[in-house]
């Protein structure tokens, strides 16, 4: 099978998906990002449970992260 055929090379493939899951995961830290056109919060821990395998306590976590940083502000 050629990349003509409609392949994409598997690099590729493993870049979009960390960078969606970045960006999830940035969503979910900041759900404020949303509003710049990205995905909303639910949106982004559906991302994280469904594509990624994140557990709801994995997901509690990243919220527990926004926690911590607001108050060292």
């Amino acid at each position: 099978m050629s990349i003509k055929e409609g392949t994409e090379h598997p690099r590729n493939i493993r870049f979009r998906d960390s960078r969606a899951k970045q960006i999830a995961i940035d969503t979910i830290k900041n759900p404020s990002k949303g509003l710049l056109g990205g995905p909303t919060a639910a949106e982004a821990e559906k991302v994280l449970k469904v594509k990624f395998g994140y557990t709801d306590k994995q997901i509690a976590k990243l919220k527990d992260c926004l926690l911590y940083t607001s108050d060292a502000a």
